[in-house]
């Protein structure tokens, strides 16, 4: 399985670096070899392994040793980072700075399941933008495996159609008490609905939308974009009702 990773992994990484990350350098002179140890050989192994999405269990101890690199600000783990994969001897390689800086921002938050937590957000339109450093991991020339996941959008048009003649007033005469101004009515969510619909056209003209990102691998999570886009609705309907009532109150 490890021999197969990195035979793939050699179509995406300059010759140089691979070589490097393996752990091997050929001294000018000489057949002797000479074998990265310590930290050099950590390292490069890091820059492999960070380099794909996909990682055998031979890959652990290296990325063990470059995430328990820390400190109290993020920018500057991220810089502590990157100076440990600066310590592979990978040679001056095109885009080598761009490709190392792109492991050290993005190891560790550009996978699908660490995306998706912090990209689905719980406020409206509840998504944000895939951070820059991301979108360069994902499509720098040197890594592979790695994917970005794809955003749906759900919107509701329904107060922006013709509304048609309100619903006619259907009471229950039947339970009236005689006491009350009026009886209950039958179709009391019916009237209601046209209401909001009403309340919506005239306050808020456009349509009302949601979004969710989500693998791309997997369907649209449309039960999940129903249920947020009813909410977003009432959300939105109740704003404007209580504007409507502080006017009124103001009047």
């Amino acid at each position: 399985m490890y021999s197969t990773f990195l035979i793939r992994l050699c179509l995406v990484i300059p010759f140089v670096l691979f070589v490097a990350a393996v752990g091997h350098v050929v001294k000018a002179q000489g057949p002797e070899i000479d074998t990265f140890t310590g930290d050099t050989r950590t390292a490069c192994e890091a820059v492999m392994c960070l380099s794909s999405g996909e990682r055998p269990h031979e890959c652990d101890a290296p990325l063990k040793k470059f995430f328990s690199i820390k400190a109290k600000k993020p920018w500057k783990t991220i810089k502590k980072r990157k100076n440990f994969l600066e310590l592979c001897p990978s040679g001056d390689y095109e885009n080598r700075q761009t490709h190392l800086t792109a492991l050290a921002e993005g190891a560790g938050r550009c996978d699908m399941d660490s995306l998706l937590g912090e990209l689905n957000v719980a406020s409206p339109p509840y998504t944000k933008a895939i951070p820059t450093y991301c979108s360069t991991l994902v499509s720098h020339e040197y890594t592979t495996a790695y994917d970005l996941p794809v955003r749906v959008e759900h919107c509701s048009t329904d107060h922006l159609g013709d509304l048609g003649p309100e619903p006619r007033r259907v009471f229950d005469w039947v339970v009236y008490d005689g006491y009350s101004d009026e009886p209950p009515l039958l179709n009391a969510a019916e009237i209601e609905a046209y209401q909001q619909k009403e309340r919506l056209q005239a306050n808020h003209p456009t349509p009302i939308c949601v979004s969710r990102w989500h693998d791309p691998v997997e369907a649209a999570p449309l039960d999940e974009l129903d249920a947020l886009l009813v909410g977003e609705v009432e959300r939105i309907d109740a704003e404007i009702v209580l504007v409507l009532e502080y006017s009124e109150f103001n009047y």
